[in-house]
């Protein structure tokens, strides 16, 4: 989000706590067998956020991760 804000697909984490983001992750996983997480953003999110995501998915069970950008002319 532009704000730095999180989502779990389509679903806003309230207050972008990465404690609530690992619940939304795990929730999302017992829907699905893929343990992959996609990152989403944009230039300004940092890398030291992303860092903190991925752990904290990693904690709900991610074994794999992917980065989308969207690239702007």
């Amino acid at each position: 989000l532009p704000d730095g804000g999180l989502k779990v697909n389509q679903q806003v984490v309230p207050g972008a706590d990465l404690g609530q983001l690992t619940a939304f992750v795990k929730a999302a996983f017992e829907r699905t067998e893929s343990r992959l997480v996609v990152l989403e953003g944009d230039r300004r999110a940092m890398l030291g956020n992303a860092i903190e995501v991925m752990d904290a998915a990693k904690r709900a069970g991610a074994d794999r991760f992917a980065i989308a950008t969207e690239v702007k002319e």
